[in-house]
C-alpha cells in the first residue's frame, strides 16, 4: 500500500511538471487533483524518491515502478528540479530499477527528456550529480548499448576532456575527494565507450560521420590512461588502476606506437610483480589440493579480475616492434628457473605457469597459454621445450591450437628462443638435465633399508586394496593358494 501511494505522488507531481507549458486536459486534470491536495506549488518531497529508492531494491517493486512511471516525465522533473539532492536521488532510483528491470533501459533509449538531462548534467559544474550520472550511463550503456538518442562520439570526447583536466590539476596541487572520484567514475565509462566506439568505427566510411573525432579521441585519451597506470602501477587495491587498464584494452590499439608499447609493457611487468605473489600462488595450489577450494574461491576470483585485462592488454600489442622480444623475458623460464622443476620456480614466469595449472583461473590459462604458444612462434615442439611437456600440453589443450596426445616431445637439442649456451633440458619437467647418470640408488642400499622399502609398500598396498583404489594380490598367498609354495628348511636363511 506505501508503494502505491508513493508512486501515485510522484507520477501526478513529475506528469503535471512536464505538461505545464501544454493545454491538454491531462494537464487541467492533474492540476485540479494537485489544488484539492494543497501540494501544486509544492517540491516533490525528497522523502518520497529517497523511500522509493530503497523499494526499487527489490524486483517486484522495481517492476512495479517501472511499469507505473512515466519516464519522459520523470527525467523532465529531475532536469529542472532546483533541489540537486531530489534530484541525484532521483538519478539513483532509476538506476536501481535498471539493475532489477533491464528491459526498462530500452524504453528510454530515445527519450529526448534523457539525451536533454545528458547535456544539463554536463553543463552544470555540480561535480557530484555528475559522479552520480556516470555510474547511472554505465549501467544504462553496459545493457543498452549504442541504441541510445545520446551523442556517445560527443560524450566520449567531452569525458576525454574533463579526464585531461583533472588529470593536470592533479599533477599542480592534491586533487579533492570529489575530483579523484569523478576521474575513477570517467575511466570506468570509457570502457563501454570505446567498446561501442570500436564497433562503429568500423561501420562509419566517411569523415561526416564522425569516425575522424572518434579516433582524435582515442589518440587523446591513451597518453592519460598510461600516466595513470603508471601513477597507481604497484598500488594493489587501486580501483582507478584496474579502470585505466580496462580503458586502454578497449582503445584502438593496433595503431600505437612502438615506444607506447614498450612503455605499456614495462608498467605490465611492474603491476604483475606486484600482484602475482608467492604466497597467493602456494596458497591457491594448497586449497585446490585439498579440495578446499571454497576458501580459495574469492581469491581466484580477484585475481582474474585483475589479471585477465592485462594479459589480454599484452596480447594485443604483441604484434608492434620489439614487444615479443620484451615479454619472452617475462613469460620464459630463464636459467636459474631451471636449476629445478619449473612447477618449483619462484620467478615471475614461473608463478604463472603454476597459475596457469589450476583449474579455477581457466581464463587466465587461456590467454597466458595463448601468449607463450604466440611467444613460441605458435610451435608446439618449441613450447615443449621451453616449459615442458607438461607445461605445453595443458597449455595446447586449452588455447585449442593442437591435441596434445599429438605432441611430439623435442630431442635435446635445437635452436632455443634464447641466445644462450646451450644446455640439455628436460622435456617433461623443463629443468636442466645432469649429463653423466647417477648410479641408481637401489644398488646403494643396505638389506635394512631394502626390508624397510619392502614393508612401506606393502602397507601402501593394503591401503589402497581397502580403499578400493586398486585391486592387489599378495604374492605370497597367491604362492600358497596355487600349490607351489614349499617351506624351507633353517638351513638355507643361513
Amino acid at each position: 500500500m506505501e508503494l502505491d501511494n508513493l508512486l501515485e505522488v510522484v507520477k501526478k507531481k513529475t506528469n503535471y511538471a512536464y505538461l505545464h507549458e501544454s493545454d491538454s486536459a491531462t494537464r487541467h486534470s492533474l492540476e485540479k487533483q494537485l489544488q484539492d491536495e494543497e501540494s501544486i506549488q509544492q517540491d516533490l518531497p525528497l522523502e518520497f524518491i529517497s523511500r522509493l529508492k530503497e523499494l526499487s531494491r527489490k524486483l517486484e517493486n522495481a517492476k512495479q515502478i517501472a511499469s507505473v512511471l512515466d519516464w519522459n516525465s520523470y527525467f523532465y522533473y529531475a532536469s529542472t528540479c532546483q533541489d540537486k539532492v531530489t534530484s541525484l536521488e532521483m538519478i539513483k532510483l532509476v538506476a536501481n530499477c535498471f539493475m532489477q528491470v533491464p528491459v526498462l533501459t530500452k524504453q528510454l533509449a530515445h527519450s529526448d527528456c534523457l539525451k536533454s538531462f545528458t547535456q544539463k548534467v554536463f553543463e552544470r559544474e555540480n561535480l557530484e550529480s555528475q559522479n552520480v550520472y556516470l555510474r547511472f550511463l554505465f549501467i544504462f550503456l553496459s545493457y543498452q548499448g549504442a541504441d541510445t538518442c545520446i551523442n556517445l562520439n560527443d560524450l566520449t570526447f567531452l569525458l576525454v576532456k574533463r579526464l585531461e583536466a583533472i588529470w593536470n590539476f592533479k599533477l599542480q596541487s592534491v586533487c579533492d575527494n570529489e575530483n579523484l572520484s569523478l576521474y575513477a567514475e570517467i575511466l570506468r565509462i570509457l570502457f563501454p565507450l570505446f567498446r561501442i566506439g570500436s564497433i562503429e568505427e568500423s561501420t562509419k566510411l566517411t569523415y561526416v560521420s564522425g569516425k575522424y573525432q572518434h579516433v582524435l579521441t582515442l589518440f587523446r585519451a591513451l597518453p592519460i590512461l598510461i600516466k595513470t597506470w603508471s601513477k597507481y602501477a604497484q598500488d594493489e587495491d587501486s580501483t582507478i588502476r584496474w579502470h585505466s587498464i580496462n580503458a586502454i584494452l578497449e582503445c584502438s590499439l593496433k595503431n600505437i606506437t612502438s615506444s607506447q608499447a614498450c612503455e605499456i609493457v614495462g608498467l605490465a611487468i611492474k603491476t604483475l610483480h606486484s600482484i602475482v605473489k608467492l604466497e597467493t600462488v602456494e596458497q591457491l595450489e594448497g586449497h585446490y589440493l585439498h579440495l578446499e577450494s571454497a576458501i580459495s574461491l574469492n581469491t581466484s576470483a580477484s585475481l582474474e579480475k585483475v589479471l585477465v585485462p592485462i594479459l589480454c592488454v599484452l596480447y594485443s600489442i604483441m604484434h608492434i616492434e620489439r614487444v615479443q622480444e620484451k615479454l619472452k623475458f617475462i613469460f620464459l623460464p630463464e636459467e636459474c628457473d631451471r636449476v629445478t622443476s619449473l612447477k618449483k620456480g619462484k620467478s615471475l614466469a614461473c608463478l604463472l605457469l603454476r597459475l596457469s595449472m589450476i583449474p579455477l583461473l581457466e581464463n587466465i590459462s587461456i590467454w597466458h597459454g595463448t601468449i607463450l604458444f604466440r611467444i613460441c612462434d605458435c610451435n608446439a615442439d618449441l613450447l615443449t621445450k621451453e616449459v615442458g611437456y607438461g607445461y605445453a600440453s595443458g597449455i595446447l589443450n586449452r588455447v585449442k591450437h593442437s591435441d596434445s596426445s599429438n605432441i611430439i616431445i623435442p630431442e635435446s637439442t635445437g635452436n632455443s628462443l634464447k641466445p644462450e649456451n646451450f644446455q640439455f633440458i628436460d622435456p617433461i619437467t623443463g629443468e636442466f638435465k645432469q649429463r653423466s647418470k647417477q648410479p641408481s640408488s637401489s644398488s646403494t642400499m643396505t638389506m635394512e633399508e631394502k626390508e624397510r622399502e619392502a614393508e612401506r609398500l606393502f602397507i601402501l598396498f593394503q591401503r589402497l586394496e581397502k580403499n578400493g583404489a586398486m585391486q592387489v594380490t599378495n604374492p605370497i598367498r597367491q604362492a600358497i593358494d596355487s600349490g607351489h609354495y614349499q617351506e624351507l628348511d633353517d638351513t638355507y636363511s643361513q
